[in-house]
């Protein structure tokens, strides 16, 4: 690479000094037009070869390049951004390279040469990190962290990220959204605020959507983030911001490099998928039916790098082939939805590829519906089998394929927008392979039912509902709500098209009695020709007192619509919550402990998430993220290791110290241990606190224990759904301001908070 810029330099200064006129190039006028609307903020900056190119790098386990070997783990320059940015200094001539800001995060990780996911060395004269050349350089400050979601990046966004006035921003996340079933709403309202952020701090984004998740049932886990990728294309369009489909970049192909037949480019398709995900075998898990492959290696990451530059200096080619869609929902008893798949030319693409062999590959929905697992071709009589077919012209081929409600705890009714079912199928044909998406609405009527949470409630719950008719003609009918045991039916007539509203009042018992409950609410519309059901699992919990003593529930037995009395165990854990003028103080009542000779571990984890934002913004969708404490089995005063960026929610951009943060653990008379936690309150700097309700009086609150259980003898022990216990189980993730209830500073009645997923 030193040669490379060696020659590079040597080619500028040629130019510079030949004294002739350079020859107008229209393709690359073309680029750099393409270039400067992407990147309008620097690009200035770019052509005038600033000292420094300032790039901020935002992510998860991808864009960190987590991978299974501790050798190569988190080496930067295998990732798509180094690669990416690599490419982008070079166009731009500058021959300083990379150089990772120092005090970022991987600056001291790696200076070998980089070992490729292969096994092989790459030259030895590859630049280590944080080593800069001669010229100006690309300046990197890489605040990816693993794990993350993507609520998780605002922390960073509201900051860290703008402290040294970046020029670009890169994001790349949604992978372990896609992993651990995320919201939809969410991950829309995040890009939304990124890209919001990065405008108010006057610098450029460019957003790669999650890649594919390539894990034991190819065609169902690689469709796991589709939808995602779907809902970041859409918020890329409406805000005319760069958007990269890492996905696609991962198994498309030009034409000539793909195998003769369809069929044969498919092999090849998923043969080259998985070689862009291949780690050395000797350091990745045996156990391959629970290891998941997130991360592609060093040859995905630069067809991703590949597809980013491409997108940056050149239109997105139109796509051939276009996929209408439509899902049918299950009516009168039936257990199957059925979607149907119909393609047809683009009219903006000359010739027709319809009349051309084809093979296809329907990737796993990725949200509440999914093809059934054991389709057959007699099934279907479409010769489709598995998700995959190949037909001899695309033209009038039409798939139709059996779908099943997926588990809940597979990403049903978690992912929100249920009026469209998101997907893509792999085609392969004379144009190459790549993936083409498409949009299934609900046919015929689809309800939209709230997202986040719903505070303030009293004796009724009461929901706004916005229903759409694909129907010809006006719905006649009826409709029937089913919560909590009990019924209510009425008549309604529903006309064609969107928005017709629906209000219906679900009620609540009083919240001054009442424990935290989930219940599923169903919506039937039916008449002569229809019966459709709807439903909605609802998270309710009652403001929480100061001075008021609540059992956190057990997640393992938190099951919608069971009494309270179901839930209990033989292990309980309290939680009070005390304030004053100086601080907000937290009480714990855990259950005795055995201590084991020698052990080291935490007797309990405890976590509790804070939403302090000020009057306006307390509630609305942010990522509050998790004070975790490691409670130890000695009694006494205990430290907090880490307190993580922007604590108490977007905003909170200050420095906290952990010593300021008060924790201790002792043993009672009745061999019950007590876990106390005060927080200053000049801490919540942003909140106007209020005891008395004259100002702001109320808190998000979120609060876990988790207790260690002990395995075998000389096993490390473990903190199981049975021994974990929670203030909410919202089915959220945790760090989301929308899935915390209610901490009431001020005396005043009791009420309910709704959150949806």
């Amino acid at each position: 690479m030193q040669f490379t810029r060696f020659l590079t330099l040597l080619t500028f200064l040629i130019s510079c000094g030949s004294g002739t006129a350079e020859t107008p190039d229209p393709a690359a006028a073309a680029r750099e037009a393409s270039i400067a609307h992407w990147l309008p903020l620097s690009h200035g900056r770019l052509k005038e070869r600033a000292e420094e190119y300032k790039v901020v790098v935002i992510g998860d386990d991808v864009s960190n390049y987590n991978v299974p070997d501790p050798r190569r783990s988190r080496d930067l320059r295998n990732t798509w951004h180094w690669k990416f940015l690599d490419t982008l200094g070079q166009h731009y001539r500058y021959t300083g390279g990379i150089r990772l800001r120092s005090g970022s995060r991987g600056y001291n990780e790696t200076l070998a040469p980089v070992i490729h996911d292969d096994g092989e060395d790459g030259p030895e004269n590859l630049p280590p990190l944080g080593v800069d050349f001669d010229g100006p350089v690309v300046l990197l400050e890489n605040l990816t962290r693993s794990g993350i979601g993507t609520l998780q990046t605002l922390e960073e966004i509201n900051s860290t990220a703008f402290d040294r006035d970046p020029d670009l921003v890169l994001l790349m996340a949604g992978i372990n959204d896609g992993a651990q079933n995320g919201n939809l709403a969410g991950y829309r309202a995040a890009l939304e605020e990124v890209i919001r952020a990065c405008r108010e701090h006057s610098a450029d984004i460019i957003i790669a959507t999650p890649p594919l998740i390539l894990q034991g049932r190819d065609l169902r886990t690689l469709g796991l983030t589709r939808p995602l990728a779907s809902v970041a294309r859409e918020v890329a369009a409406a805000n005319d911001v760069l958007c990269v489909d890492a996905g696609d970049a991962l198994v498309a192909s030009r034409p000539g490099l793909v195998a003769v037949t369809p069929d044969e480019a498919m092999e090849s398709a998923f043969l080259r998928l998985k070689d862009r995900y291949r780690h050395p075998v000797e350091q990745v898990a045996r156990d391959a039916a629970v290891l998941q492959m997130l991360v592609p290696n060093h040859r995905g990451q630069q067809a991703i790098a590949e597809a980013a530059w491409a997108a940056l200096i050149e239109a997105a080619p139109t796509e051939p082939v276009l996929i209408d869609a439509a899902l049918t929902l299950p009516v009168n008893g039936a257990k199957e939805a059925s979607l149907e798949l119909s393609f047809r030319a683009n009219p903006a693409v000359s010739g027709n590829r319809l009349e051309t062999p084809a093979a296809v590959a329907v990737l796993g929905l990725g949200g509440t519906w999914q093809a059934r697992e054991d389709l057959t071709e007699s099934a279907l009589n479409t010769g489709l089998s598995n998700a995959r077919a190949s037909t001899s012209r695309l033209a009038e081929w039409k798939l139709r394929i059996p779908c099943a409600a997926v588990p809940a705890n597979y990403g049903g009714r978690i992912w929100g927008e249920e009026s469209i079912v998101r997907g893509s199928v792999l085609l392969c044909d004379g144009s190459g392979t790549r993936l083409v998406n498409f949009n299934a609405s609900i046919f015929p009527i689809v309800v939209k039912f709230p997202s986040g949470r719903l505070e303030g409630s009293g004796s009724e719950l009461p929901l706004a509902l916005e229903v759409s008719s694909s129907l010809p003609e006006a719905f006649v009918g009826t409709a029937e709500v089913i919560w909590r045991g009990q019924s209510q039916s009425f008549a309604v007539s529903i006309p064609p098209g969107p928005g017709f509203p629906m209000k219906i009042g679900l009620p609540l018992p009083a919240a001054s009695s009442s424990a935290a409950f989930k219940s599923r609410m169903i919506l039937k519309l039916k008449n002569d020709a229809l019966n459709l059901a709807f439903e909605r699992e609802i998270q309710l919990t009652p403001d929480l007192l100061l001075g008021q003593t609540v059992a956190l529930m057990n997640r393992a037995r938190y099951v919608a619509d069971a009494p309270p009395g179901d839930q209990a165990d033989t292990i309980s854990v309290g939680l009070q919550c005390q304030a004053d003028n100086n601080g907000l103080y937290f009480i714990f009542d855990l259950p005795p402990i055995d201590v084991p000779t020698g052990q080291k571990q935490a007797s309990a984890l405890v976590d509790i998430t804070l939403d302090a934002r000020g009057p306006g913004e307390r509630g609305k969708p942010g990522s509050c993220p998790l004070l975790s404490l490691a409670v130890p089995w000695q009694d006494g005063k205990f430290a907090i290791e880490k307190l993580p960026n922007g604590l108490f929610g977007s905003g909170y951009d200050r420095e906290l110290i952990p010593s300021y943060f008060l924790a201790s653990v002792k043993t009672l008379a009745t061999n019950r241990r007590q876990v106390r936690l005060s927080v200053p309150r000049n801490y919540f700097y942003l909140h106007q606190w209020s005891l008395d309700g004259s100002a702001q009086s109320t808190l998000g609150l979120n609060a876990q224990v988790s207790m260690l259980t002990m395995g075998a003898e000389n096993a490390p022990g473990t903190y199981p759904p049975e021994r974990t216990f929670s203030l909410i189980a919202a089915p959220l993730p945790r760090t989301s301001a929308s899935a915390l209830g209610l901490l009431q500073l001020a005396k005043k009645p009791p009420a309910w908070a709704a959150i949806f997923p």
